[in-house]
């Protein structure tokens, strides 16, 4: 796998329907963000311990909306449903060290109407360290329950990757 420099690559997206349903099926397009890892991120071994790749891909997935425009805790305070993490897959594949200079590639796989699909992948240069797919439920703060994307995440979506949502 390859990644070019800079924050985003080519993109390639396409829209289908599945019973009715509307996926987006996104685009190739991804963001990076760097991370070091310090003597706090590893065990007594100085490897990373396991939970803090969650961490780094969590503030991954911040920065990159951030990045779209869109500011998680301004929009709850406005009353706007939260993103929030349902579902977390994730390989492990080498082990990251201390004092490595780590990226975190991250993608939308797949938007629904009320989550979308986040592609991750933990780089040492070339080296994949991890993947992970993170699926975020859009959340009603009020009922707990899912609601629909927020129209701004669904226009910054569009915006991003050039390509209207249907």
């Amino acid at each position: 796998m390859r990644f070019r420099a800079g924050p985003y690559s080519e993109q390639f997206s396409s829209v289908r329907t599945i019973g009715g349903g509307r996926i987006f099926g996104m685009t190739e397009k991804f963001y990076s963000y760097p991370v070091r890892i310090y003597w706090e991120d590893t065990d007594a071994g100085g490897i990373v311990y396991h939970a803090n790749y969650l961490r780094y891909m969590e503030r991954a997935r911040t920065e990159f909306l951030r990045t779209l425009g869109l500011e998680q805790r301004k929009m709850q305070l406005e009353g706007a449903p939260v993103i929030v993490v349902s579902t977390i897959e994730i390989k492990f594949v080498r082990p990251a060290l201390l004092d490595d200079a780590l990226t975190v590639k991250t993608r939308i796989k797949l938007l629904r109407r009320a989550s979308i699909v986040f592609e991750q992948t933990i780089v040492r240069g070339e080296e994949i360290i991890c993947t992970a797919q993170v699926r975020c439920a859009s959340v009603d703060m009020k009922t707990g329950m899912p609601t629909p994307t927020d129209a701004r995440i669904l226009a910054a979506i569009e915006k991003y990757t050039g390509s209207p949502l249907p």
